[in-house]
């Protein structure tokens, strides 16, 4: 074996719903996976086996609902209550619901209800022809970030439980979706936090019945005096039982009580009557212990991660553990694929851990009140016949069924705003972002909405126009073609801007691209969509500009008549909110999540405001002439974990008159006090290609007015100084008089050295020309490097945000760390 032949873009270890989805995202976004699991054989009968509404969705928009439905799944579109007679002697139904009641707006109001095996099936099919195998029975059985390899750090050893064959690889990440007996997550040892005390003990039994049950192939709670059961119906006229066998409630409760399949029969024939149940067969039997936790973190390093049921346990009563699989996989295949293709800053993988660890939180509290309610009385039809969406006084009961049914569908989801979902209170300078009246949510998955396509004439389901391809998907609705003409010239014009978003991400076989191409014209990055306030009749796209006429098959008439919106001139925009008039750019996450609403307008806001957005986490710095900002990660109370930006400009309004005013010369020097032990050259990594952006407050001399937000630059950017034939790193108005400064980075970076003298350990990092700003304070946003004190050993990603760094060093056996950081800014004299 070569030395590329075992180096790997990822390793992933498991086969089950968040291993496979993960790895048909990748393979086919053409990735070299590696990818193991310890069975044997994939699952034959089974495990889980609900789809919620949501990852039907999914599903469709990586072109497997097809091979879904061929597997005839059963569809539980109600949910039927079952309570004891009043006089004690069997049971009778006391109400039922839609399991997806009106006001979820989706395509599939039902569950599709399939073992797991056939899912795991129709994804190794695509995996495989994506180029991927994966390999069985093999297991993990030790890995470390070693540093060695700056590309690939994660070194892997996998053990073939067939012949005992180890075999060590490097990737550049690891991925565990082993399920709740996690290798990985012991190894890196994260603990699962217990939410709650209460466990449980449950029998499930797949299998062909004969009943005179009235409602076995309705998803059913039966409450009895002699127990309970959940009833799913299930594919092949098989049905499936829940039946609780034991509490920690109990007085002699024991986490591992068992139960043959004869006591689980019987128990279920007694909380039946006064109807019968008789088996033909049993497909399937298992009892399992269930507690309620999550896992403290899901990565430690952004290196090695973990998703599914590595990260979260609980019931399987509401059949979220597949759909919770699915969601986790699909937030993290689209980052490390942003990343990966140089689009985004490794710092987007941060988003992945608050974003799904929070939804895992949201799960645990929802599967914690439902099994409190499995075991008492269900709703009465009154109560749920008055569950009607909109009602402004609604009863406890009421409330937490609309919420419940939202999550369980999937369609509750709804991401914190971070870094990549800006809600309009976002502290985004651009006052374009936020519509006014827009209903679709930040953070929530885009509306279903059905338009006519111009190319054929077709109506089509627009959030499914653009497949699972790991792009941003970006809408505009550009209102009434009369109106909205100059915007969208102007949005065209600018877009096609050197510095814009699209084409500072403009894919590099441009010249090659087929006319043919459906979704990545431009960049394999974005798919535009555009659709008009107007009869398809009503759009000449023979006057529209070049760039949204390349984009000829996500051309748009808005004339389908909606039901929820039965008397709308142009359905799409109403139904979600949008001005015909005045227009609005949707930017939706390649997992279809909403990040944010730009308001359409004339001029280059638009397109400044997208990228200021993009700029937020884009590997290359965007804008040019105009106001983009470079936003960083900061500490917010309100949201999970590292989510609220501030704003940070680069350039600031350069087009502009000069100013007649003296600038004031400040010589400064960025200096650093550090105690490094086993490591020494410890300085910036900072390269052409892979520029180090210096992140700094600034105040302007002149009015001594220090700008509230965060700037960065970098020493390889030139900027045109207004007025001057002179260039700058770094060029900046004060907006309060008005004047325009300038500042460059004159020499350094130098590297950090172990101080000979330990009382005097403040070594200068860089140095810069200051004319007419001072930097006050500076923020360690990026990478940084440093060798081995006694070794040659290279340590390099040095993250010094937090004022520390430890890690291992193999040669010397010993640990090494960094501490004590501490940054000034210093005049020179």
């Amino acid at each position: 074996m070569t030395k590329q032949d075992n180096r790997y873009d990822i390793v992933i270890v498991g086969a089950g719903p968040v291993g496979i989805l993960l790895s048909l995202c990748l393979s086919r976004w053409g990735y070299k996976v590696k990818h193991i699991d310890n069975r044997p054989v994939p699952t034959a009968t089974g495990r889980a086996d609900g789809i919620q509404p949501r990852s039907v969705e999914i599903l469709r928009n990586l072109g497997l609902k097809r091979a879904l439905m061929a597997y005839e799944p059963a569809k539980v579109y109600d949910v039927a209550f079952w309570d004891p007679l009043p006089s004690g002697k069997g049971i009778t139904r006391t109400g039922n619901w839609p399991s997806c009641p009106r006001f979820i707006d989706t395509r599939y109001p039902f569950t599709a209800l399939v073992h797991q095996g056939k899912i795991e099936k129709m994804f190794i099919d695509e995996i495989e022809k994506a180029g991927t195998t994966i390999d069985r029975p093999w297991t993990i059985v030790d890995f470390e970030n070693t540093g060695k390899d700056a590309e690939y750090p994660v070194e892997v050893s996998l053990k073939c439980l067939d012949t005992n064959v180890i075999e060590n690889v490097r990737a550049k990440y690891l991925f565990s979706g082993e399920g709740a007996r996690s290798f990985v997550r012991e190894k890196l040892g994260v603990k699962i936090s217990y939410k709650d005390q209460i466990s449980f003990v449950w029998g499930v039994m797949d299998g062909v019945v004969q009943t005179n049950f009235p409602d076995i192939k309705t998803k059913c709670t039966i409450h009895s005096d002699s127990g309970s059961i959940m009833v799913i119906p299930r594919e092949d006229n098989m049905v499936r039982l829940y039946v609780q066998i034991a509490s920690s409630t109990d007085p002699d409760w024991n986490p591992r009580k068992s139960a043959t399949v004869e006591e689980v029969q019987e128990a279920a024939k007694k909380i039946l009557q006064p109807y019968t149940i008789q088996w033909d067969r049993v497909e399937w039997y298992s009892v399992y212990p269930i507690g309620q936790g999550i896992a403290e973190k899901y990565t430690l390093d952004h290196r090695v991660f973990m998703g599914g049921d590595a990260c979260h346990t609980h019931s399987p009563k509401a059949g979220q553990g597949m759909n919770t699989a699915f969601h986790d996989a699909l937030n993290f295949a689209w980052k490390i694929h942003a990343v990966e293709s140089g689009f985004a800053n490794r710092s987007l993988l941060e988003s992945y851990e608050p974003e799904r660890k929070q939804i895992a939180e949201n799960l645990l509290a929802f599967d914690n009140k439902y099994a409190a309610l499995f075991s008492k009385r269900p709703p009465t039809a009154e109560e749920v016949g008055n569950a009607k969406s909109g009602d402004e006084q609604e009863n406890e009961f009421v409330a937490t069924f609309k919420s419940s049914c939202e999550f369980t569908s999937g369609y509750g989801v709804a991401y914190e705003p971070n870094v990549i979902n800006w809600s309009p209170s976002h502290p985004a300078q651009s006052h374009l972002f936020g519509v006014d009246g827009v209903k679709l949510v930040v953070g929530k998955a885009f509306t279903p909405t059905t338009v006519t396509r111009l190319s054929d004439a077709n109506m089509v389901h627009l959030e499914q126009e653009v497949p699972a391809n790991g792009s941003f998907r970006l809408f505009v609705f550009a209102g009434t073609p009369s109106k909205s003409k100059k915007a969208l010239e102007d949005f065209a014009s600018n877009v096609e801007k050197e510095k814009s978003f699209l084409s500072v991400h403009r894919r590099p076989d441009i010249a090659d691209v087929s006319y043919f191409e459906r979704h990545n014209p431009h960049s394999k990055l974005f798919t535009f969509n555009f659709i008009f306030a107007s009869e398809k009749n009503g759009v000449d796209l023979t006057s529209l500009p070049q760039v949204v006429k390349d984009y000829h098959h996500h051309i748009y008439a808005d004339d389908i008549p909606d039901v929820r919106v039965p008397h709308a001139k142009f359905p799409a925009h109403e139904k979600l909110g949008f001005d015909p008039e005045q227009g609005a750019v949707v930017v939706v996450r390649p997992d279809s999540h909403v990040s944010c609403i730009v308001r359409l307008v004339e001029g280059s806001g638009t397109v400044d405001a997208l990228n200021s957005y993009f700029n937020a986490f884009s590997a290359k710095p965007l804008g040019q002439g105009s106001t983009y900002k470079k936003l960083h990660w900061q500490e917010c109370p309100t949201v999970l974990q590292k989510v609220t930006l501030q704003p940070s400009p680069r350039i600031i309004n350069i087009n502009v008159q000069p100013q007649q005013h003296q600038n004031i010369v400040k010589m400064l020097s960025l200096a650093l006090t550090a105690d490094l032990q086993g490591v020494s050259n410890l300085q910036p990594q900072d390269t052409e290609e892979e520029p180090y952006y210096y992140t700094f407050k600034v105040l302007c001399s002149s009015c001594r007015e220090e700008h509230p937000n965060w700037v960065s630059f970098s020493r390889y950017e030139k900027h045109d100084i207004p007025g001057s034939r002179g260039e700058a790193n770094f060029v900046w108005k004060c907006k309060l008089c008005g004047k325009t400064h300038s500042a460059s980075i004159t020499a350094g970076p130098h590297a950090y050295q172990i101080p000979e003298n330990p009382k005097n350990k403040t070594q200068k990092v860089i140095e810069l020309d200051c004319r007419g700003l001072e930097f006050t304070e500076f923020k360690a946003d990026g990478d940084w490097e440093a060798k081995g004190a006694e070794t040659p050993t290279s340590f390099a990603g040095i993250d010094l945000s937090e004022g520390e760094w430890y890690d291992y060093d193999e040669k010397a056996g010993e640990e090494v760390s960094v501490k004590d950081v501490k940054f000034e800014i210093k005049n020179i004299k």
